[in-house]
C-alpha cells in the first residue's frame, strides 16, 4: 500500500512540474510577442502595412539610413545586422512584422526598391513581404521588367516565375509571394 502511495506522489510531481514548465513558456512567450503582428495570411500583411502607412513611409523617408547599406538581417552574428543603426523605428518594425531580411536596391540614382522580406510561414508561402516602389509600379520577381507580368486576380504574376505573385496595397507599395523553392535565393 505505501509503495502505491508513494508511486502515485511521485506521479503528480512530475505532472505538477510539467504543468508549471508549461505555464512559464507560456508566460515568456505572451511576454515576447506582446506587441508583435501575428501575421498568418496575405490579407494580415496588407492590413498591417496599411494601419503603418505613416511609420513606414517614414523609415522609408530616412535616406540617410538607406543611403549607406544594401541590405539589413535580424541576425546577430550578421555585419548587416539592424541593431547597429540605433533606429528606433527601424527597430519596431523589425520586431512588429518579424522581419527576415531589409533588401535596398537603387537603381540609376532614380528609383529606389526596398523589400521587406518576412520570416519564413510555409502556411502563406516559401517567402512573402511587401515592398516599397518609389516609382509606384509593380516588380517581376527579383527583376523590374515590367513585361514580364501578367494580371492576375487582383494582381501580377511574373512570365518566368509563374509561382510568384505581387500585389498592391496601397500606393507605392506592394505585397509579394514566391510560392515554390524554384527561384528563391537564401
Amino acid at each position: 500500500m505505501y509503495q502505491k502511495l508513494k508511486k502515485l506522489n511521485i506521479g503528480r510531481a512530475i505532472l505538477l512540474f510539467f504543468v508549471f514548465c508549461l505555464i512559464i513558456q507560456l508566460i515568456r512567450y505572451n511576454i515576447y510577442e506582446s506587441g508583435r503582428y501575428h501575421i498568418k495570411t496575405k490579407e494580415d500583411v496588407i492590413q498591417h502595412v496599411i494601419k503603418d502607412k505613416e511609420k513606414l513611409n517614414a523609415l522609408i523617408n530616412n535616406k540617410d539610413l538607406f543611403n549607406s547599406v544594401s541590405s539589413m538581417d535580424r541576425y546577430r552574428e550578421s555585419d548587416e545586422y539592424y541593431k547597429k543603426y540605433k533606429n528606433k523605428l527601424l527597430d519596431e518594425m523589425f520586431y512588429n512584422y518579424k522581419i527576415d531580411t531589409l533588401l535596398i536596391h537603387v537603381e540609376d540614382n532614380e528609383n529606389t526598391y526596398i523589400e521587406f522580406v518576412l520570416a519564413r510561414r510555409f502556411t502563406i508561402a516559401v517567402e512573402h513581404g511587401f515592398y516599397y516602389n518609389e516609382n509606384d509600379k509593380p516588380r517581376a520577381w527579383q527583376s523590374d521588367n515590367e513585361d514580364r507580368l501578367i494580371a492576375s486576380g487582383d494582381g501580377y504574376t511574373d512570365k518566368m516565375e509563374k509561382e510568384y505573385y505581387t500585389e498592391k496595397i496601397m500606393d507605392h507599395w506592394y505585397y509579394y509571394q514566391m510560392d515554390s523553392l524554384r527561384g528563391v535565393i537564401f
